[in-house]
């Protein structure tokens, strides 16, 4: 069983998320409960749990503190933050220490499920990685985004990605551009670019057609795009490459 510690100073939601959700059904288990950020670590010491569920608030030792601690003492428990703080601060220093999803209260059940059914996952990735002498934790969830770029960069949305691997679509943007260093959007821009270059010297697609075949219905839009990107119109590219 998937071990899980719960931490929130407000006494409703401890008891609802211990009590009132059907952790088994995933596999999981709560094993402890905590007020405040120092009584999660020490039980995080003491239990070992893969999963921490943790309001950012906290008197005496708040979430982003409790999950730097976390990191600095190599503990490796997964981190979701549940937070009623919707500034995006929050959830960029979410993820400058390995969170893994960032969840707004008031809590929806069914996004809280996924968020840990998607953890569980990972956790299970990770174990047969390490037991393959690889490595992924956040850098998994980017390649797998790559990836699916890739294979459907002419439909690829970031909320469908996201919604495939379990995690929130914030969460997703704020990790990609950190590890990528380009936001998701510039970058399916850019690969959609890269593959119309590559169709672009087929003189049998029309411009239109080659548009279209990236995941542009506005031939204006491609046009004015490439051209940012490449210094050239479609047209201009073509004849160049031709001849």
């Amino acid at each position: 069983m998937i071990k899980i510690i719960i931490a929130d100073d407000e006494k409703l939601i401890r008891e609802s998320l211990d009590t009132l959700m059907d952790w088994k059904s995933v596999g999981a288990e709560v094993v402890g409960v905590a007020a405040d950020g120092a009584a999660a670590l020490d039980l995080i010491r003491e239990l070992s749990p893969q999963i921490l569920l943790s309001d950012i608030s906290m008197p005496n030792m708040d979430g982003i503190e409790l999950i730097r601690t976390i990191r600095e003492e190599n503990l490796g428990c997964h981190v979701i933050f549940l937070s009623a703080y919707s500034e995006f601060a929050y959830a960029q220093s979410a993820v400058k220490y390995g969170a893994f999803d960032y969840i707004l209260k008031p809590i929806d059940e069914d996004e809280l499920m996924t968020a840990v059914v998607g953890c569980i996952q990972a956790i299970k990735q990770e174990n047969v990685d390490v037991n393959s002498d690889e490595v992924f934790g956040g850098s998994m969830l980017v390649a797998q985004t790559v990836a699916y770029v890739k294979e459907n960069y002419p439909t690829a949305l970031l909320t469908e990605i996201a919604r495939k691997l379990y995690i929130s679509t914030t969460y997703l943007s704020c990790l990609f551009t950190r590890e990528m260093h380009i936001t998701f959007s510039k970058y399916l821009q850019k690969y959609r670019i890269k593959m119309a270059k590559k169709l672009l010297l087929n003189p049998e697609y029309r411009i239109y057609t080659v548009a279209n075949m990236v995941g542009y219905t506005d031939i204006a839009h491609f046009s004015k795009t490439f051209k940012q990107l490449e210094g050239l119109t479609p047209i201009q590219f073509r004849n160049s490459a031709i001849n």
